[in-house]
């Protein structure tokens, strides 16, 4: 019953309206793997930071065999949760998806104020993580402060429901409580028009 639920639930983003005297900022869905989707948002050179969620024990750890893909398919696991960062020279969509191979990459115009928050208390929870791990090809990592679960449940948040979290801060609405693994879909609504 919820493996029909959490495939059912919609995965479409709805883009926000800007305040009309505000400025916009551009930030990417960067559709990666068939498990992981990030969030690239603008950093203060021009570049992109992408930022992304998950299992600690697969992400830091590499622990990618199939015990550990059994035990976190359980719906009732929760386990230490991880948040990447990786810098990369990209400045739009189609350099980003070049430079990190991804299979898919979304453009989304949110106010300019709602990016520069987002990115802030990202970077505020790494500067303050007493532990940082230097991953391979670039990327950084640091404990989250919530646990993952796969399926989302006891607190617990999976990759694609912390990027949910980030999209509604930047303004859109993800309807549904369990998007679908992959396949994000834009709905564009008028930039500027009235919320």
């Amino acid at each position: 019953m919820l493996l029909i639920v959490a495939t059912a639930c919609s995965s479409v983003v709805v883009t926000p309206s800007l305040p009309a005297d505000g400025e916009a900022e551009t930030v990417f869905l960067v559709d990666i793997t068939t498990i992981h989707t990030a969030l690239a948002l603008p950093a203060p050179d021009g570049s992109y930071d992408l930022w992304g969620f998950g299992d600690w024990g697969y992400m830091v750890e590499q622990r990618t065999g199939s015990g550990r893909s059994a035990w976190l398919a359980l719906p009732f696991v929760t386990t230490r949760a991880a948040l990447e960062k990786l810098a990369v020279a990209a400045t739009d969509g189609a350099s980003l998806r070049a430079e990190t191979g991804a299979r898919e990459v979304l453009t989304i115009e949110v106010g300019g104020e709602d990016a520069r928050e987002l990115r802030a208390r990202l970077e505020a929870s790494r500067v303050m993580s007493e532990i940082e791990v230097d991953g391979e090809d670039g990327y950084l990592f640091w404990p989250a402060e919530v646990r993952y679960s796969l399926w989302g449940l006891l607190g617990g948040v999976n990759c694609n429901g912390a990027l949910v979290g980030w999209l509604r801060e930047l303004g859109c609405e993800v309807p549904g409580r369990f998007p679908r693994w992959r396949g994000w879909e834009l709905e564009r609504r008028d930039p500027r028009a009235a919320p």
